[in-house]
């Protein structure tokens, strides 16, 4: 048996309310226990980083003891015993299910996980115990709600309640070895080393005595001596651990997620991964995981390993997102630029990487101590991209830190106007940061992809001006053309943004759209002196096409059905005279398509005002429809590029969007 210096379960009063069974903070965190115990405990220990020039380690190991190794089990068996059967008197159905799974729990042996950490302060003020005045680390963990000292960003406190909601019993238990400097006068200091243990379970009310009907327990009991006084023993319940530095150990009986199968592993390993990548790749957090078949480390090593030797397919979601993130703090090819706000100290990295039609166009938010916040969308519905913004010094972290959700999981506008001022301007950036990107590194990609294609001197060996336009290099199946309604945009996108999500269906008529865009030939297809397009008129060379005007029966006989384009390109030869060079990449064979374009405008597609399309390997002229604007009766082979001269009835540059359909 061991020895616990006289401690004891003591209930504390409350205020005569009554304590239920749903308590806010354990039941925040009910629905994904593995991810916010991760989450919430990787976040307190890097927070409390005791040399700066090594990383935090934290641990979590699996282990089984028999009851007896529950402190005072007999005694907090009689508490729960009595708290069902006041709860029975009440005829409380959710109670009585409560204590349906978890009294016969009690009886068996128990599964813990023991959480410990290294490289950090410990709890400090164990001392202080006693002292509720005093602000310490101890006390706002063991005894404050909804109150936390942590240095720098701070917290809502309410992190503290993840380990309760993975336990049957509600119970944690803490242990901690700790060091701090105490001032001693005015000129000197002393190290002081302490040590503490204490149990705490978040139960439910109870009439205090037998015939008591008035005054009840606040269902909170505590494993300690009288007077607030705590063991002053960093304690193990675990047989095979003993604490030898400074330090914090958490012990979860009746850890839930165990009591599930082997599954919970795992869990750890994604929420660790997905929330502290950045952490772990600058080597400030180190995570391990211990059962009885097998260790795992998480660590820089493991993610060059893991995401940087691996190829992974879009069909294993979670590994192909999180290696696009690598990426961002690994690949040399990454854009890198600062945002900062006036009056604050620090900036944020802005990252991105572009090019791959796979790219989750998400932005990533970390912020200290290294951890992942959320991810933004709705920054470009066109370009394909991955980005991350990290947080950087302590000024700024506390803005931002002012508009997270308790949670940590979302920014919201209404808890900070600074902050909400600086989150908007910095998604601006974001935006003109990635359209800029793009327009200035286009020529540099087409001319890396596609020299041997790209015409690079005219017949004089001079060479020839060429004029680039945005590339659209993704995979998707486009939908419809459709006119934005007036809705105001939301508070932090960009009301010009091209929200159109990718796989939405079109319908069966060729480029057929919503709105006041939905009949067969484009309204701003006439071209002014200036070169700019407007009216509902034809163009100038109406008519300079009459053979190819029509439908062909032939062509278009039957069912039609969408292409998934695998990538495309674009290159304006000649804006004055509207001549383009387009190359694409068809993921299919197929024996009759046709290819419809589009100008890309700030809201809306428009028929592209095509006048004439060839083969640029065969010199063939292909048949063009002008009134759709579309290619028709072409033959592709799968993954073999598609390389056309066309020529538009519009002196300026087009954004060209395609869609393309198989005829059967």
């Amino acid at each position: 048996m061991m020895n616990f210096d006289g401690a004891k379960w003591i209930v504390s009063p409350s205020d005569n309310s009554i304590k239920g069974l749903n308590d806010s903070g354990i039941e925040t965190f009910r629905g994904h226990l593995v991810q916010a115990l991760a989450r919430e405990i990787c976040q307190n220990s890097v927070d409390a980083r005791k040399d700066r020039t090594k990383p935090v380690v934290v641990e979590f190991s699996a282990f089984n003891t028999s009851i007896d190794n529950f402190p005072n089990n007999e005694e907090y068996k009689e508490e729960l015993m009595r708290i069902e059967h006041f709860w029975k008197m009440r005829k409380n159905e959710q109670v009585g299910a409560f204590f349906e799974e978890t009294m016969p729990k009690f009886k068996k042996n128990l599964s813990w996980i023991r959480i410990s950490d290294f490289n950090t302060t410990g709890l400090t003020g164990v001392s202080q115990a006693d002292n509720l005045w005093d602000a310490t680390t101890w006390n706002s963990l063991v005894r404050a709600d909804g109150d936390s000292q942590k240095d720098g960003i701070g917290s809502f406190g309410i992190g503290k309640s993840a380990p309760f909601s993975c336990s049957y019993f509600r119970t944690v238990f803490y242990a901690t070895k700790a060091t701090f400097e105490n001032k001693v006068g005015f000129l000197r200091t002393e190290t002081v080393e302490e040590e503490g243990f204490i149990g705490v379970a978040r139960l439910l009310a109870r009439p205090i005595g037998q015939n008591s009907k008035n005054t009840l327990t606040s269902g909170k009991m505590f494993f300690e001596k009288e007077n607030c006084q705590v063991c002053s023993r960093c304690i193990s319940l675990d047989p095979a651990f003993k604490r030898e530095e400074t330090g914090t150990d958490i012990y979860i009986p009746g850890f839930i997620p165990m009591y599930r199968g082997n599954g919970w592993v795992d869990e750890i390993v994604e929420a660790v991964i997905n929330s502290f990548l950045y952490a772990i790749y600058q080597e400030n957090l180190i995570v391990k995981i211990k059962t009885s078949e097998k260790n795992i480390t998480l660590d820089k090593a493991y993610l060059d390993e893991t995401y940087g030797n691996s190829t992974f397919s879009s069909n294993e979601k979670f590994n192909f997102t999180i290696q696009q993130k690598y990426q961002l703090l690994a690949s040399p090819d990454v854009h890198s630029a600062l945002f900062k706000w006036s009056g604050y100290e620090g900036y944020v990295d802005v990252r991105f990487l572009l090019g791959s039609p796979d790219y989750d166009r998400r932005i990533t938010v970390v912020r200290a101590p290294g951890m992942k916040i959320f991810d933004k969308d709705h920054i470009s519905g066109k370009i394909a991209f991955t980005g991350m913004v990290i947080v950087c010094g302590d000024g700024l972290n506390k803005l931002f830190k002012n508009l997270e959700n308790p949670a940590h999981t979302e920014w919201e506008i209404n808890r900070s106007v600074e902050g909400a001022k600086a989150m908007k301007e910095l998604f601006a950036f974001c935006k003109g940061l990635l359209k800029s990107l793009v327009m200035t590194n286009v020529t540099e990609e087409i001319d890396s992809g596609l020299g041997a294609i790209l015409p690079q001197e005219d017949g004089d060996g001079s060479k020839q001006e060429t004029d680039s336009i945005t590339p659209i290099s993704r995979s998707i199946e486009r939908g419809k053309s459709t006119k934005r309604g007036k809705n105001p945009p939301k508070e932090d996108e960009d009301e010009n943004e091209d929200d159109t999500p990718a796989g939405y269906t079109p319908t069966d008529e060729p480029g057929s759209g919503g709105g006041e865009h939905g009949s067969s030939k484009s309204k701003n297809t006439e071209k002014k002196k200036d070169g700019s397009l407007e009216g509902d008129q034809n163009g100038p060379n109406e008519g300079d096409n009459t053979e190819l005007q029509g439908e062909d029966e032939k062509t278009h006989s039957g069912k039609k059905s969408l292409i998934k384009i695998l990538q495309e390109r674009s290159c304006c030869i000649d804006r004055k005279e509207g001549r383009y060079r387009f190359i694409f990449t068809p993921s299919k064979n197929v024996k009759n398509a046709s290819l419809t374009l589009y100008s890309a405008a700030e809201a809306d597609f428009y028929y592209a005002p095509l006048c004439s399309a060839k083969n640029h390997e065969t010199g063939e002229e292909l048949k063009v429809n002008v009134e759709t604007s579309s290619i028709e009766g072409l033959k592709l082979k799968k993954k073999k590029p598609v390389v056309l001269e066309l020529t538009f009835d519009y002196s300026d540059y087009l954004s060209l969007e395609v869609e393309c359909y198989e005829h059967n």
